[in-house]
């Protein structure tokens, strides 16, 4: 007669709908710094090699040139 067990609470739809509308907002935002993939390069070289660089890693014109992040 009396289940025991609790019921949920509101629509089982919305935490995976909420989930997916911030995803697909997140997906569809323009990346607008242009040193956004240099910067997730040096983290994982950071992360990799737990020192932080003292010449520029990345660059093809001035790879000796001293790195200095202006963030």
């Amino acid at each position: 007669m009396d289940d025991a067990s609790p019921k949920p609470v509101g629509p089982r739809w919305l935490l995976p709908t909420a989930f997916l509308v911030l995803a697909g907002a997140l997906a569809i935002h323009r990346i607008d710094d242009s040193d956004f993939w240099l910067h997730l390069a040096t983290g994982k070289y950071i992360l990799q090699h737990q020192v932080i660089p003292q010449a520029n890693l990345f660059s093809f014109t001035h790879p000796d040139h001293s790195w200095h992040d202006v963030y």
